[in-house]
This record gives structure tokens, sequence and C-alpha cells, in this order.
């Protein structure tokens, strides 16, 4: 037995079955809304129970049309133009709806623009030209009729004794066109804005250009810098030949929502492991519904890139003068390789500013950024968009002529050598960092790693509390250990033999000092008051008095 949906499905086939007989011969008069209405109530019937079967819609609007239903027809191909919008045939049956000659003038146009095989638009051309003989272009209306007829005669069809006619009436024109591709251009707007007035457009950056590889289709890649993303096939916009990479464009888009009927299968009931005859219930219907987004009309916009995604800056760590592209780091560690032809103009170090925006890919995939509009610009402009931490220093090298720095707890951590800076601080003082973060993968053991490059180092009074805090207490010596702890904190054999504290069972020693954090998170002492290191016997006496 079928499904309701199946039965229904069945039904609209029959109705279109009865719609294609009407292009019979016989049935050729049939043409009065009398003698179609029982056609035309099924379909409205058809149309409300399936909204997204958009062939049901153009087959009651063509009903329409034969009935000369004008307002009716239009208003489905209103509807149609914004769903169906990329097929020429839309437009010239849209045309049959208007007696406006300039209107169905516009219309015929987008049709022409958007067929693309000469074979089926032959019919729209002629037409075009009767309106244009009527509007006085000669000149436009025998480009038309004489494409048509060198198109008929090399296919060996016949030409009808009405394109004779016409083109009789162009005799004595000299300069004949070569194409008629600037009155396209001025009409089009004209008819998309009959269709798509209520929809706004939507200012997009044009990210990228590409031939798919099966189709070898040219396709585009648009945002809004927000959370739309739109890919285009160029051949169904001719405003969109010349785009380039990074240009605003403004593009009507018609949102549609597409209910899917989806089936699920109900698991057979279980036998318990004895040998039934098993239940197998008949799938359940569900529905999906998904939100689409229909480009029906696109035009160059004067809209500055910045106004869309947002300026970004960042810095030149490497250039391939072989393969011609740089590595830009920007303010957030995003590494962008970008290409360049002829001789870079920015040399690595180089501070810049761009246009950024990152397209993220789904799972299992590395996230594509863009970056337009390069321009240099200084250190002081950049430099304050940049990551920047007060820092400790937890070890200098005299030898090898650095010091090392911790970030924070769990963080990175970096070298500074002596040629980078002037600054030689002592192990605890606490620096300000400018920097960004690079990866690298280890080829190795087949694992990313990151490292700090500093852009600017700096002394500072500010102190991160995260990484040096004071200390006292009681030291914790381990059995037999030539180290200690104090408020959880390690104290180096050094520093305890500096201080002439030495592990004693027979001795206590309250001290108090400074440590830092190290970059594994923990604690190392670096400074003790050797002032307050006491045998414990002198600690407690002190306690003693106080409790007097």
């Amino acid at each position: 037995l079928k499904t309701n949906e199946e039965a229904l499905a069945t039904i609209v086939k029959a109705i279109k079955k009865a719609t294609e007989s009407l292009n019979h011969p016989q049935n050729q008069g049939i043409n009065s809304q009398e003698e179609l209405k029982w056609l035309i109530d099924l379909y409205e019937k058809a149309v409300l129970k399936f909204p997204d079967d958009d062939w049901t819609t153009r087959s009651k609007a063509l009903l329409h049309l034969r009935a000369g239903q004008q307002d009716k027809a239009e208003e489905l191909y209103i509807d149609l133009a914004k769903r169906l919008g990329n097929n020429f045939y839309i437009w010239q049956e849209f045309a049959q709806c208007t007696d406006d000659p300039n209107l169905k003038a516009a219309m015929l146009c987008k049709a022409i623009a958007l067929g693309k095989d000469e074979d089926f638009i032959g019919k729209i051309r002629i037409e075009l030209a009767e309106l244009l003989l009527a509007e006085g272009k000669k000149e436009h209306a025998e480009l038309e009729l004489r494409t048509v007829k060198e198109h008929y005669q090399a296919k060996g069809w016949s030409i009808k004794q009405s394109v004779h006619e016409m083109l009789s009436q162009c005799d004595g024109i000299t300069d004949k066109r070569r194409s008629n591709e600037d009155y396209y251009k001025s009409m089009i707007p004209i008819a998309e804005e009959h269709a798509y007035s209520d929809i706004p457009f939507t200012e997009m950056v044009l990210l990228e250009k590409w031939e798919d590889p099966n189709t070898h289709k040219r396709m585009m890649k648009f945002t809004d810098g927000k959370s739309t993303e739109l890919v285009i096939r160029q051949k169904d916009f001719a405003e969109l030949n010349s785009a380039v990479s990074g240009e605003v464009w403004k593009i009507k888009l018609f949102e549609r929502k597409v209910t899917t009927p989806v089936k699920t299968q109900t698991p057979p009931n279980s036998s318990g492991g004895i040998r039934r005859p098993v239940t197998r219930q008949a799938p359940s219907t569900t529905t999906k519904t998904e939100t689409k987004l229909n480009p029906v009309s696109v035009a160059k916009s004067d809209t500055c890139i910045s106004d869309i995604l947002a300026d970004v800056y960042g810095i030149v760590d490497f250039v391939n003068k072989e393969d011609k592209f740089y590595n830009i780091h920007s303010q957030d560690s995003i590494l962008i390789r970008k290409r360049y032809s002829g001789e870079s103009p920015f040399p690595k170090g180089t501070f810049v500013k761009f246009n950024m925006y990152t397209s993220k890919a789904g799972e299992g995939k590395k996230d594509r950024t863009y970056a337009f509009n390069l321009r240099a610009c200084t250190k002081e402009e950049a430099i304050s968009h940049f990551k920047t931490r007060i820092v400790v220093v937890d070890g200098v090298n005299e030898d090898k002529q650095l010091f090392h720095y911790v970030l924070g707890p769990g963080l990175l951590s970096g070298v500074i050598f002596y040629r980078q800076t002037d600054i030689r601080p002592k192990v605890g003082e606490c620096l300000k960092l400018t920097y960004y973060i690079r990866k690298r993968l280890n080829k190795e053991i087949n694992k990313e790693e990151r490292f700090i490059e500093p852009i600017e180092i700096s002394l500072t009074d500010e102190v991160n509390n995260e990484l040096v805090k004071n200390v006292s207490g009681f030291i914790e010596f381990p059995r037999n250990g030539s180290f200690g702890f104090v408020d959880g904190c390690f104290i180096p054999p050094y520093l305890l033999k500096e201080n002439g504290i030495y592990n004693d069972e027979f001795m206590e020693y309250y001290v108090t000092g400074t440590a830092i954090c190290e970059k594994e998170g923990k604690w190392k002492v670096i400074r003790l008051d050797k002032d307050n290191a006491k045998d414990g016997d002198e600690q407690d006496g002190e306690d003693d008095d106080e409790g007097r």
C-alpha cells in the first residue's frame, strides 16, 4: 500500500499529465478560464500540499497565463524568480505577465543573459526585437535578428517570414552593433527590482574564485564577515565575470525554508533468543526543515572592505622569494600565507595592516584564513594590538648571553638573547613582553610545537602575582636531602648554602623570601632574607614571649 505522500505524488503526476495533454493540437483552443478552472483548482490544492515543489507552482502559473490571468500568474512568478531565477525560461515566461513594454524588454534581456545555448533563446531574441523596433532602437533590434538568422541558417532551420520582415525594417543601417551587452546591463536591474524589491541587499566580500575539478564550473565564495558564507556559480550572474577577490558586492539573498521528509526505520522486535517470527514495523516519517539562501541579484558595491572585515595587524616573519609568498602572523597569532607577484614589497619584519576573515571548516579539516588589502604600517601603530604580558625571568646564562622567562603557570616559556635587547635582568625580575605565538610541526614526533616570538620587551614596575610571590614559614627538609620547601615552594641547595642553612635535625629555620613560578607551574624560591634565618629555639622563645 502506498503512503499518503506517495498517493498524493501520484495524483500530482496525473494532474501534470492532464496539463501536457493541453499541448496536443486538438486541445490548442482550450484557453478560457471556464475551461481551465477545474485543472487550476486541482493545482491550487497540489501547491498547498507541496509548497516546495517549484515545478508544480510553475505549471499552475503557466495555466493562469493560458487562461489570460496575468495578475495571478505574476504573483507566482515573483516567487518563482526567487527560487528558480537562474533559469532563462522563468524570465521568458515572467515577461508574459506584463503589458509594460519596458518591463517586458527588461525581463527578456534577463532571459537572454542567462540563456547560454542559442538553440533555446531564438524566440526570446525575436520577441525582444519586436519591442526594440517599436521603441525605434533599430540597431539593437537588427543585432538580435541577425543573431537568430545566422544561428538558424547554421543549424539548417527554417526562418519565419516575420523575421525577414523585421530585418527589412532595419535596412540602411551602416554601423551595425557587435554586442547588446551594454543594453542588457542597463535593462536587467529593472527586471530584478520588479521581482526582488522586497529583498534587501546584503554587503558581502568575495573571498576566492576557483574552478570545480569535477564539473569545471567557475565558483565564487562570499561572506558577510559574520555568520553567512555563500558559494555562487559565476555563470549565474554575468556581472561577476570581472569580479576580483577582496571586492565588496551587494547581493540579494532569498531566504527559503525547505522541509524534506526523513524516514526512520524502527528496529525489529527482539525475540529474546527464541526463534519466533520477527515483527518489522513500517518506517516512520519525520520532517527536517532547513534554511537555504538563494542569491537572486548582485551588484558592485561602493562599501569599503574595512566596513565588513575588521582591520587586523600582523608582522611578516618569513619571505619565500623563490615561490613568492609571505608568512604573516596576525595579532592573534594566526598564520596567513599570502602570495605576491614581482618583487616582494614587504621584507621580513615589516608590520602590516589588512582585512582578515577565517572560514570555519568542517570536522577534521583546517580552517581557511583570507587576507585582503595588505599594506605596511608603523610598529607604533601595530604593536598595541598584539598580546602583551608581564613575564618573570627565571634564569640567566651569562656564558650563552641570554635570559629565560615564563609567561605563566603551565604556559609557554622563551629565551631572549642579549643581542636582542639592552636589558640585563636578574632572576625574579618582571618584564613587559609583547609577542605572538609561532607554531611548527615537529616531523620526528608528528606533533605541533609552539614558540614565543618576542616583538618588544621592556622594563616595568608591574608585578605578575601569578608568577612572583612572597613566602614565609619554617623550612621543611626531606630526609637526608640537600634542598628544602617553604610554603610548598622548592628551595634549591645553592640558596640554602648561600644563607648558611643546613639540614640539621636539631635546628628549625623560619624564613621569608621570594618565589617564582617556573614553566611547569612549580614554584621555586629565588631569594631568602638571611637575617630572618633563625634556629628553632630562638623562634620558640619569641613565640613564648608573645604568648605571655
